[in-house]
């Protein structure tokens, strides 16, 4: 899903991507709603983010099996700049580069589907 979200900031626009395969629900709502803010300010993200992910919590016995994700995203090789001249965006000196994210999910099949991501405000 994080290959497909990289894919749509760094062209404002998420057709062509299959950010669909991998998320939905809020997750896809969300990714849609930064990407259109993208597009409307004329800004791409380039580069990409890292992750340091671990399962927080996971239940196998139910009929739609779920998990709960704690991600540390890294942020510090992914940035901005408006798509036009190239220029870099100015970002706060002092934002937070590595921040949690949780990540809901289920498996639907053989595959898991990414329902939510929430980034917190909290560093890591």
């Amino acid at each position: 899903m994080w290959d497909e979200q990289v894919k749509a900031y760094a062209k404002a626009d998420t057709k062509g991507t299959d950010l669909n395969k991998y998320a939905t629900a809020n997750a896809v709502a969300r990714a849609e709603s930064d990407v259109m803010g993208l597009k409307a300010k004329g800004i791409v993200a380039v580069g990409e983010p890292t992750h340091d992910s671990e399962v927080q919590s996971i239940e196998l016995d139910r009929k739609v099996p779920r998990a709960k994700l704690r991600d540390c995203m890294d942020t510090t090789y992914w940035t901005y700049e408006y798509r036009k001249t190239g220029k870099a965006l100015p970002l706060p000196k002092k934002r937070v580069k590595r921040y949690f994210v949780t990540v809901k999910a289920e498996r639907w099949g053989k595959k898991w589907m990414i329902l939510d991501v929430s980034p917190q405000r909290k560093a890591c």
